[in-house]
């Protein structure tokens, strides 16, 4: 499957940051790859609740 690259910029309180930072670190993550994670578990799951006609709109 190809695949296209690109950015995204969220704005986050630096408690968040933090916070995320630390659940990262315990799975031997960067803050980077466990937010990567995170959106492409969450974008799939959309498009397959979508696929389906269950679950919330985007």
């Amino acid at each position: 499957m190809k695949t296209n690259q690109h950015q995204i910029t969220i704005e986050l309180d630096l408690e968040a940051i933090e916070a995320l930072r630390q659940k990262a670190a315990k799975k031997g993550l960067s803050l980077e790859a466990y937010l990567h994670g995170i959106l492409k578990r969450r974008a799939c799951l959309s498009l397959k609740e979508s696929s389906t006609g269950k679950g919330e709109a985007a």
